[in-house]
């Protein structure tokens, strides 16, 4: 092996085998099912094969999608790498040894106004696809495969978090595969990918899905259309305030994003971000998110159709009797149940307090009347909530609930508001 390529071949397959054989003899037969063995392997072939051994067999050993959102309604494409690049580049050698707590993993996210279950699910997330070492766990695919948070856990990361971040992640192949189940968030760049994809695959058609439909990936335009979106995405992704006020971690991270940044435009210099994109307003749940699950690359056939465009938040009416203020005798209930009922309908079956807080202050408080994420809490918490038989329940933790609703909640929405329930 003599080449800058090939070392760095010898690199990420060596991190994949990090601590657990087996896991790295499951990702080779991924590799030969698709390369075979009498030629040598180039990075974009050994990328795609551990790729579509993931995305064709389900929890079969692949590469992880590092810039997915752990909740695809919210855009945060960028949370994972940021804490893997804050863990990697933004502490002290022996800090990266000692690894990081949880708590100050959610900590450094705030600083981006990512919410503490985004962060909790990026973490586990990031675990079971071994780009995150949990200290208090052993490594191993088999004790990983099912891993669930825990306070008193800590993380560094891993190897292969490493190869990833450094050059995996601008691999053509990988963005291409990466775009194939990304959830836009942008109709005309989701057009741009879907139009691309369609050419893709009439050549695959035609070649085949071997080594030379890999070549056919690594040739077309998909990856520079993945690569400018990300960098449209990041812009709305800033940390909060000036840079010249960022703590030392966060400056850091910011830096090294800030270098693959320019790596992607060096990389791909057909990739424009347009100035306008910097004023845009960041994206809300409001905002459609385009269903880019694309069957670009299924084991039955190489067929395509169009998803559905933008499915919109569903709207749920606040009833009369709470605008109007009928309900004042009831304290924060008729408003609490009327939260479980929006968050349910937008797929949040269950959720924390502050969650029920934000949507009660964002669309039944007036600027002057917030609630107090507190009172609402001790709400929740109280005897007279948790007697109600609409409210669930469900303790993870000493202090950690997550809350939702029954199958009773229908009958209790005509009780309080004399209406009728919504559909959803």
């Amino acid at each position: 092996m003599e080449t800058e390529k090939e070392h760095k071949l010898l690199d990420f397959l060596a991190s994949i085998a990090w601590n657990d054989v087996r896991y790295f003899l499951a990702c080779l037969r991924s590799i030969h099912a698709l390369l075979g063995s009498e030629e040598k392997w180039s990075m974009s072939e050994v990328i795609t094969a551990l790729m579509l051994s993931k995305q064709i067999i389900a929890h079969s050993s692949g590469l992880a999608d590092v810039y997915m959102p752990p909740h695809e309604r919210f855009p945060c494409y960028f949370l994972k790498v940021r804490i893997l690049a804050m863990l990697l580049f933004g502490r002290k050698q022996s800090e990266r040894l000692q690894g990081a707590s949880l708590r100050s993993i959610i900590s450094f996210c705030r600083s981006y106004r990512y919410q503490e279950r985004w962060t909790r699910t990026a973490i586990e997330e990031m675990v079971r696809n071994r780009l995150l070492e949990c200290l208090e766990v052993p490594a191993a695919a088999e004790y990983t495969k099912d891993y669930e948070v825990e306070e008193d856990h800590s993380y560094r990361a891993s190897p292969l978090a490493f190869t990833l971040l450094e050059y995996v992640q601008f691999d053509p192949v990988y963005l291409a595969l990466l775009g194939n189940l990304l959830p836009f968030c942008q109709e005309d760049s989701y057009k741009r990918f879907l139009g691309e994809a369609r050419g893709t695959l009439d050549l695959l058609a035609e070649v085949g899905f071997d080594r030379s439909g890999v070549k056919v990936i690594y040739d077309k335009n998909l990856g520079s259309i993945v690569a400018q979106y990300l960098i449209e995405a990041l812009e709305i992704e800033s940390p909060i305030g000036t840079p010249n006020l960022y703590t030392p971690e966060v400056a850091k991270t910011e830096e090294k994003i800030r270098r693959s940044v320019n790596k992607f435009k060096q990389i791909y210099p057909e990739v424009v971000v347009e100035e306008e994109n910097k004023d845009q307003k960041p994206y809300t749940s409001k905002q459609a998110t385009v269903n880019a699950q694309l069957p670009l690359f299924q084991d039955t056939g190489l067929s395509i159709t169009d998803p559905e465009h933008g499915q919109e938040e569903t709207t749920i009416v606040v009833p009369s009797k709470i605008s109007n203020g009928f309900l004042k005798q009831y304290g924060h209930e008729p408003k609490i149940f009327w939260a479980l009922v929006y968050l349910t309908a937008q797929g949040e079956i269950e959720t924390t307090g502050s969650e029920v807080t934000r949507v009660i202050n964002s669309h039944l408080c007036d600027d002057l009347h917030k609630v107090e994420p507190t009172n609402i809490s001790r709400s929740l918490r109280g005897p007279k909530l948790q007697s109600r038989d609409w409210l669930r329940t469900n303790h993870l933790a000493e202090r950690k609930k997550l809350y939702s609703l029954t199958e009773k909640w229908r009958q209790t929405w005509q009780d309080f508001f004399d209406e009728r329930p919504p559909e959803f």
